[in-house]
Order: structure tokens, then sequence, then C-alpha cells
């Protein structure tokens, strides 16, 4: 994707090794370099990460109109499940776009870092394709990402393919609404969303301490994993 960088110091990296690079390894986890970075792994300078940005790549497939703001989800995930607006710790709504060959999607939670859905061929975190709402510093970001086969390591998409409609931080409940292609150009991280997955629901505890990255988050209450293939 573009990374918009602006008043950086650029002397320390965090870096991770790209999928197509740790398909069937074991590779490190996130690491950090002194004075660069390093060929055949993705770089963003630490200093960076509060004023990272990501905009959808070039040639990212979006539709001409995003969901209206009076939009009805078709498909609704909820926790607790069933509770209502502000009650709602997670909530995100899925719909067919007026253009039939994207998804509108609505996520909103209580979180002091990030709330995300992954879909994946496995009732598992590898090998998912994670769609995240995530604040840095005080601004909503959206975030193509994806998480590596055989681990449970989360990197940022090489092809950054979710069209945002709008962001907000409002009292501590943090909201994303955007779209996506059903099937995007990018083959290698993105999964074709007209197959079957199990849906993964993730996100931060509301008193836990902001993250300037998508960090780790307790395995004890996320994710949740459905109990079948959605389609």
């Amino acid at each position: 994707g573009h990374l918009q960088l602006s008043a950086c110091s650029h002397n320390e990296y965090r870096c991770a090794m790209p999928p197509q690079v740790q398909k069937g390894m074991r590779p490190a986890k996130m690491m950090t370099m002194i004075g660069g970075s390093s060929i055949g792994w993705w770089c963003v300078p630490v200093a960076c990460l509060l004023a990272l940005q990501l905009s959808p790549s070039s040639g990212t497939l979006c539709p001409t109109n995003g969901p209206p703001s009076n939009a009805t989800w078709r498909f609704t995930t909820s926790f607790p499940p069933g509770c209502n607006g502000t009650a709602c710790s997670y909530f995100l709504g899925v719909r067919t776009n007026e253009d039939a060959q994207f998804l509108d999607f609505m996520m909103e939670g209580k979180a002091d870092g990030w709330i995300a859905v992954g879909y994946t061929p496995n009732p598992g975190m590898p090998d998912a394709d994670v769609f995240v709402c995530a604040l840095i510093g005080a601004q909503v970001t959206i975030l193509d990402t994806y998480n590596i086969p055989n681990v449970y390591s989360n990197v940022v998409d090489s092809s950054q393919d979710l069209c945002p409609s709008s962001m907000s931080s409002v009292n501590g409940r943090i909201r994303c609404v955007f779209s996506r292609a059903i099937k995007t150009n990018d083959m290698v991280q993105d999964k074709d969303l007209n197959q079957s997955y199990y849906q993964l629901n993730g996100w931060t505890d509301a008193s836990g301490s902001s993250s300037t990255s998508i960090a780790y988050h307790s395995r004890i209450s996320t994710p949740r994993v459905s109990t079948s293939k959605l389609n």
C-alpha cells in the first residue's frame, strides 16, 4: 500500500518477513533493526507508526458508492450475543454493495487499540485475511492485513484493498465503515470472498494500553471463531 510517513526518525525500524517468504517456514516474529531495512523484509520506521496511514493501493477495485448512512446490514455478529448499540463490545455488519462485486462492512466496538474481522480456511488465526479498524494515536485507520500460515504473526498487506467510507473514535468506541471487492487482484494475501471461510472476530480490551501497531491480544477471550464456515 502507500505508506504516508512524516516527521519521522529513520534510524530504528520495525520489520517482518513478507508472507511469500515466510510460507512453509517458521520465521522470527516482528523485530527491530537499527540503521535501516534489510532486503526481503517489510520495514516501517518505529517513530513513524503513530503517523501511519494506509490508503488503497494503486489499482485497488472500489465501488462507486459506499454503504449509505442508513444501511441495513444483512449479516451481523455481536458480542455479547444479541447486544444492541453501545452495549456491544464488538459489532460487525456485512452487506452486499449496490454494485454486487463488492461487500460493505461496518465494525464498531469499545477498544483501546483495534477491532478486526478475519476470514480463514481453517478454524484458527493462521492464513487469515484480516480487516482491522485500528486506533493509532488519536487517529482511526483501516488496515488490510494478513496472518502468516502456520504461525500467529500478523503483517500489513503489501496491497491495501479496503475502500474506506468513514472512520471515527467517540467516547472510547471506534468505528470503521468500508468496502472490499469480493475478489481482488491480490491472489497471495486476500481471500476470494465468493468462497466459504471461518470468521474470526477479535478486539482489544478497553482497559488495555493504546497500541501503535497491531499488537498481540489475549487469546483467552479473542479471537472468537465461527463454529462453521460462512458464505
